[in-house]
């Protein structure tokens, strides 16, 4: 037999079998939304629609773009693994909602190290997530919230004084970075109690370990992870997590020292959720008045209210700063972009905000419960840059409405971003008109049309947190302060392809602010 190359034939044949083979095997299951009907990207050998997703069109990005072109209900492929995105609203209120015992649960990255968060609701399963969030829950209801005001107020009175030393720097000023240190400030106080400076006490290891926890996780590997099969199963034989080992171990350490604290002082008054945490399995769920009661069609013995552990509440804390400490900052941030951009909206709203305090130095939960053109200016706000951008569900029992059925396993893409920038839905979408949300028009929006917390049973549960935080602080800065654009202020915003789940762009905003006369 002739040889090529310096190969025999029959080497040849075998070669080309393995890359037929290797071929097969990376199309394999490539067709499932096919034959199933579900319109969809075409997708890659062994990638799917991974490399457009999560590299060169982006996460929310492309989930628009899927929408527009292919419709509401989409099948695309994270490497090899089938997902659906939803954007059709009445099928999402099914599952979010009326059909939440078929989604009860987030999906997994991968199997990826996701300690402590493993044992934060986002990633509880089942009934150990319902034992964590029943036990949760009653800690942010208005009555505890409204306990914690005094700490986020004190917090958020400082902003004025930051804003002004920062201008005597001539500098434009990254709000970001400025929202940042207000949230490092809320967030220890209120989980913790501590009371930190994070603008003079930039050194303090409370501040660098948060720092190093949300700024240091390897994002990468969410990405691979979802696209190659075993990624994160590698990544755990040789020890590598995504959140810094060294800083999970000194707020492990923090926290069974303020837990060791408070359970040896029960005459320590303050108020932070540590003390809501231990305290909350003696709350009772029912006498809870704002309708967060969680209801689920099992019997309430199937899901024993305990203590939490010194580990879960260490991993609910955290979670708890990441979730606020990134996405409040980011709303914040957008809300004095908008305004910025808008200067007659936010004469409307400086307006509005001293018609509710009639001149008095003091501001109280009562005053900014009233300011209702500051839940519209927010609610807009969260349209157009929803914190996060998608969410989404895992199948847990097989599921059908009309023609289309979701089999068990698969996961389910929320498009927050995309239902909000969908001009169907949403006429020009990329106009900020906080008239959208006026008690007339909120009435006409269909009630998965906004969703920037989630919906149903697994929506955000720190969201009341979240927005009286904002509250607090856009009325302490805008009262003083006039937000404006600077030269290197981005119009319009764009975040980069490759920032998984961000909508803000990596370098923050760069904004000017002058003082009110």
């Amino acid at each position: 037999m002739m040889a090529f190359l310096g190969l025999e034939t029959t080497t040849w044949l075998l070669i080309l079998s393995v890359v037929i083979l290797l071929y097969i095997y990376g199309i394999w299951g490539l067709s499932y939304w096919k034959d199933q009907g579900v319109p969809g990207p075409k997708p890659l050998p062994y990638l799917g629609n991974g490399v457009e997703i999560f590299f060169t069109t982006g996460m929310h990005q492309s989930q628009l773009k899927y929408i527009l072109k292919h419709g509401s209900v989409v099948g695309i492929y994270e490497g090899r693994r089938p997902h659906i995105i939803i954007g059709d609203l009445d099928k999402l209120r099914q599952i979010l909602i009326k059909d939440f015992d078929n989604f009860q649960d987030h999906r997994t990255v991968g199997d990826l190290d996701m300690k402590p968060f493993d044992k934060g609701l986002t990633q509880l399963k089942g009934h150990e997530w319902k034992r964590i969030r029943n036990t949760v829950t009653p800690t942010f209801s208005s009555g505890k919230l409204k306990m914690m005001v005094p700490l986020i107020n004190a917090a958020c009175q400082i902003l004025p004084e930051r804003i002004g030393d920062l201008i005597k720097e001539g500098k434009d000023i990254n709000v970001k970075d400025m929202y940042g240190c207000l949230m490092m400030d809320v967030v220890s106080s209120t989980n913790f109690g501590l009371q930190l400076d994070s603008v003079k006490n930039p050194e303090n290891p409370f501040i660098k370990n948060i720092k190093t926890m949300l700024n240091g996780g390897r994002i990468w590997m969410f990405a691979l992870a979802m696209m190659i099969p075993g990624f994160g199963k590698l990544c755990n034989s040789i020890g590598l997590g995504v959140f810094s080992k060294s800083a999970i171990k000194f707020f492990m350490d923090v926290t069974e020292q303020v837990v060791e604290g408070r359970k040896k002082d029960p005459s320590d008054k303050r108020i932070d959720f540590i003390r809501l945490m231990i305290d909350a399995h003696d709350m009772d769920i029912t006498k809870e008045e704002d309708g967060l009661k969680i209801s689920f069609d099992e019997n309430a013995e199937s899901v024993p209210k305990k203590k939490l552990s010194t580990e879960e509440m260490m991993a609910q804390s955290l979670f708890f700063i990441a979730a606020g400490y990134d996405t409040t900052s980011t709303l914040l941030s957008f809300i004095s972009y908008a305004m910025a951009l808008n200067p007659d909206i936010q004469d409307k709203l400086v307006n509005h905000i001293e018609d509710i305090l009639k001149g008095k130095d003091t501001v109280t939960y009562e005053d900014v419960s009233k300011m209702e053109y500051l839940d519209q200016i927010i609610q807009e706000t969260l349209r157009m840059y929803p914190s996060a951008p998608s969410t989404d569900r895992l199948c847990t029992s097989t599921w059908t409405d009309g023609d289309l059925t979701i089999e068990k396993g698969v996961g389910v893409v929320v498009p927050i971003w995309a239902i909000h920038h969908n001009p169907s839905i949403w006429p020009e979408p990329d106009k900020f008109d906080p008239e959208r949300f006026s008690k007339e028009n909120k009435e006409k929006h269909h009630p998965m049309s906004w969703i920037p917390f989630g919906h149903g049973p697994r929506n955000c549960v720190g969201m009341r947190f979240a927005l009286t935080t904002v509250k607090f602080a856009v009325v302490h800065i805008f009262r003083k302060y006039r937000s404006v654009p600077v030269k290197n202020t981005p119009i319009p915003i764009e975040s980069k392809k490759s920032d998984i789940g961000q909508v803000i762009p990596r370098i923050g905003i760069p904004l000017g602010f002058e003082q009110r006369q």
